[in-house]
């Protein structure tokens, strides 16, 4: 009767919060290209993103190409024979957020491009004294800091290998406390079971991460919405994984409770990933 009563509680606590949960068609974190200018020029200046492609959708409005100078956004496009375009300013496959103009943080100018920047690029930065144009930059996380030198026009990142056991971990540990309180709860000994409850964590955490970088490498869209859309399915199959292992396992309960806290903890961590993902990508990007 205990068991069943803690059941009840935990059910009539999650379920009126997962239903007064607002959901929305752009929810959900998305990726974010941050470019520190180092040595800005004196006076205006634009600083766009260059991809090797040019499309239909216009990411500023007519109003503002309008209002911009137009021997700033002429330089721009100067490189446009090479093959080179101008996204923010000219068109792009899918919206792309950002500034023209950056805003000021110390010595620094700080310029950040947003929702759908690409992965590939080169920075363009043009002035009155001309324009600065960067290497082809390539990123590798979901939100990148890219440090660019208007005088040179050298770029230089943090060591992309850091950032993804840095970002394994800061999804990881707090897992590992949600479902270890739910493990607790439950009636379980983390100090007979933590082996296996750590290895069976720190196993579906790098399925979901090989599942994501797989999925981004196909081109397939994990960004706002979309993000979800694969994380409830994910979470899903993990849950599943858990179940089967969890139900195999000796862990001195009956197969009924241990088939019930492994669906209890990830329905906790999924949910409370919804309130953690965005602080702990925008997080990750001031560091990478």
């Amino acid at each position: 009767m205990r068991f069943k009563r803690m059941i009840c509680l935990l059910v009539m606590m999650v379920f009126p919060i997962v239903f007064a949960f607002p959901v929305f068609a752009d929810m959900g974190p998305k990726p974010q290209v941050t470019v520190r200018v180092e040595n800005p020029p004196e006076g205006l200046y634009y600083l766009d993103l260059l991809v090797s492609y040019q499309d239909d959708y216009q990411n500023l409005t007519e109003e503002e190409l309008a209002a911009a100078d137009p021997e700033l956004l002429k330089g721009l496009t100067s490189l446009e024979e090479e093959g080179w375009h101008p996204a923010l300013s000219g068109g792009t496959h899918i919206p792309l957020y950002g500034s023209l103009t950056g805003e000021p943080d110390g010595e620094e100018m700080v310029h950040i491009f947003g929702y759908a920047p690409p992965d590939s690029f080169r920075i363009i930065l043009a002035s009155k004294e001309g324009t600065t144009v960067s290497e082809v930059v390539d990123t590798h996380v979901f939100r990148s800091t890219v440090w660019f030198d208007a005088q040179t026009g050298e770029v230089s990142q943090r060591p992309w290998w850091l950032a993804y056991p840095f970002q394994y971990f800061t999804t990881l540990i707090p897992t590992l406390i949600i479902e270890g309180i739910v493990f607790l709860l439950f009636g379980f000994s983390l100090k007979m079971h933590w082996v296996f409850f750590l290895v069976l964590n720190m196993s579906t955490q790098l399925l979901m991460y090989y599942i994501l970088w797989c999925a981004d490498k196909v081109g397939a869209p994990v960004i706002g919405f979309f993000y979800f859309m694969y994380m409830i399915p994910l979470e899903i199959f993990v849950t599943i994984v858990e179940v089967v292992t969890y139900s195999r396992c000796p862990l001195g309960k009956s197969w009924k409770r241990q088939v019930c806290c492994a669906v209890t903890a990830n329905a906790a961590s999924c949910f409370a990933g919804f309130f953690l993902a965005e602080p702990m990508f925008e997080w990750i990007s001031r560091l990478f």
